[in-house]
């Protein structure tokens, strides 16, 4: 059976205990707060982070609006550098056969023997 303690046997160790709650309670406190203070700079970076990411973010979107404009204005260029390969070919040959009408008219004209 434990012994027992006279009052001021228990007083001295209730005062004991008590000191070390306190002393525990003021760790925990400075724990708290040192765990705030970081707690807080990493919202400010969050934050910073948050910021950063929104400019880029509309960055990539005013890129991507140029390069869908960029992207119709090369199909554009393409429909018409198709367009005038197909004038081209009609004016060859319609040079072409100018080309032929101007030598039978020359051979009607001179003979044969025409430079």
């Amino acid at each position: 059976m434990p012994q027992e303690l006279n009052p001021e046997q228990r007083l001295t160790q209730i005062e004991k205990i008590l000191e070390s709650a306190i002393k525990l309670s003021h760790t925990n406190t400075a724990n708290i707060n040192a765990n705030s203070e970081a707690i807080n700079r990493i919202g400010q970076k969050v934050e910073a982070n948050t910021e950063v990411i929104a400019a880029q973010d509309t960055k990539i979107d005013r890129l991507t609006e140029q390069m869908g404009r960029a992207t119709e204005m090369f199909v554009d260029s393409i429909s018409v550098i198709r367009t005038m390969q197909t004038n081209i070919e009609t004016i060859q040959s319609e040079i072409r056969g100018l080309q032929v009408e101007n030598r039978r008219i020359l051979d009607r004209l001179f003979g044969e023997e025409n430079p």
